[in-house]
């Protein structure tokens, strides 16, 4: 059992992690937005990890397609089993919209929401960018930079557990013109 940290360990903690976010917050790069938030990403459980939003804010002004198809690729499993390793990693998804809900209150929308793969896997993503028509029961891919593990309290009375990632779906509209031409 590790002992709980003193009140001005925690505060220490606090102030690294709020400069490391404004370090995020000025970053103009992927590379490096992914290397100061993924030091702070973390698992978690009926709540959201307030570095991935902190990402997924900074991904509304710079995130695009291109970079997260370039991303070394992970899987699903590799994350459940090992959150740390994978974090920052690619991961795609294919499935129903469970459900997808617009979030404005940092003052420009990230899409939150829920997706389910025919073999019953489940991720939970902020989505960046266009979402078009897209709703609940809609069939989507997504993609995205992955933050690791979120588990929650499902309708069944158990517990669920999804990888999130920050990302976009595949939309035209989130693929520059010259990628449409090509592909």
């Amino acid at each position: 059992m590790s002992a709980r940290p003193h009140r001005a360990d925690h505060d220490l903690t606090l102030r690294c992690r709020h400069s490391s976010l404004e370090r995020l917050s000025a970053e103009k790069t992927t590379a490096g937005a992914i290397s100061i938030a993924s030091a702070h990403f973390t698992d978690s459980t009926n709540e959201l990890d307030p570095a991935a939003l902190a990402f997924a804010l900074w991904s509304t002004d710079h995130l695009t397609w291109e970079e997260i198809q370039a991303l070394p690729e992970t899987k699903h499993a590799k994350v459940l089993k090992d959150p740390d390793a994978e974090r920052g990693k690619k991961n795609c998804y294919s499935g129903n919209i469970v459900e997808i809900q617009v979030d404005r209150s940092a003052g420009k929308p990230v899409y939150l929401g829920g997706l389910v793969t025919g073999s019953g896997v489940v991720m939970r993503f902020a989505a960046v960018g266009s979402t078009g028509e897209l709703v609940a029961k809609s069939y989507a891919k997504f993609c995205g930079v992955t933050t690791g593990k979120y588990s929650y309290s499902n309708s069944g009375g158990g517990t669920t557990h999804a990888v999130f990632l920050v990302g976009m779906f595949d939309l035209p509209e989130n693929k520059p013109k010259a990628s449409r031409k090509q592909g």
